[in-house]
């Protein structure tokens, strides 16, 4: 049984549809159009104009993570953090698998080893029908790092 297979009969039993695209403008951008209609897990091969926070790109070439998902839900505002706590915990705990180093959280959406930026992750609130909606986004750099100037980046590559 593929992976994908695995991902999408655990999702599919709690309530999610999985899409699995090969190439996709950003897993963030192109999970909206499913506002209102279910809760969704994207997972792209490669994003061809990945978002950061604050609009800032993404690069995001095939051989990395990029997922977003796309959930209902009635937390208050202010507790919409356990979101990004909660997708920050699961990629330390998936990291530390295979990488025996020090893995902490730069608040509010960097994963960290050594000083270098291993992952990323954004959230976004949408509200369709008086119905509030989470988009949570995360890449991990698995092959590859982008080279940016001024801050450090690594991958699991660099581990294994």
């Amino acid at each position: 049984m593929k992976l994908s297979s695995i991902t999408k009969d655990i999702l599919t039993s709690n309530n999610f549809k999985f899409i699995h695209v090969e190439s996709v403008e950003s897993t963030m951008t192109s999970i909206k159009k499913f506002v209102g209609k279910q809760n969704i897990c994207m997972l792209a091969d490669e994003q061809t104009s990945g978002v950061g926070r604050r609009g800032n790109k993404w690069v995001s070439p095939k051989g990395n993570i990029y997922i977003s998902f796309l959930i209902k839900y009635d937390l208050s505002i202010e507790n919409h953090f356990l979101f990004s706590a909660l997708t920050a915990n699961s990629i330390i705990k998936f990291l530390n698998k295979y990488i025996d180093k020090n893995i902490n959280i730069k608040w509010p959406n960097d994963i960290m080893i050594n000083n270098q930026k291993i992952a990323g992750i954004m959230t976004e609130i949408v509200e369709h029908n008086n119905s509030q909606y989470i988009i949570i986004g995360a890449g991990i750099n698995i092959l590859t790092a982008p080279k940016i100037i001024d801050y450090q980046t690594c991958s699991l590559k660099n581990y294994k």
